[in-house]
C-alpha cells in the first residue's frame, strides 16, 4: 500500500501531511531538513485534505471535518 502524502510549499517551507499515519512535517528549505514534526491525531480518522499555510498558521482538515490548528514556535 502506498502512502498518500498532500503538501504545501512557502516561501521559506515544506508542509507535508502523510493522510495514512496523520503525522506532519515541516521541512525547512535554507537547512533541507524537518524542523517541525507534529503527530497530528491517533486513531481512526485520516488527513486527505492538502494543508492549508496562512501567516504563522498551519490549518489541517481531517476526513471528519475536524479543523486542527497549529501555530510555528
Amino acid at each position: 500500500m502506498g502512502t498518500n502524502l498532500n503538501f504545501t510549499v512557502t516561501d521559506t517551507h515544506i508542509f507535508i501531511v502523510d493522510a495514512m499515519s496523520c503525522k506532519m512535517g515541516c521541512i525547512n528549505q535554507s537547512i533541507g531538513m524537518i524542523d517541525w514534526p507534529v503527530e497530528v491525531v491517533e486513531g481512526k480518522t485520516t488527513l486527505p485534505h492538502t494543508p492549508i499555510v496562512y501567516g504563522d498558521k498551519l490549518f489541517v482538515l481531517d476526513d471528519e471535518g475536524t479543523l486542527y490548528t497549529y501555530e510555528k514556535a
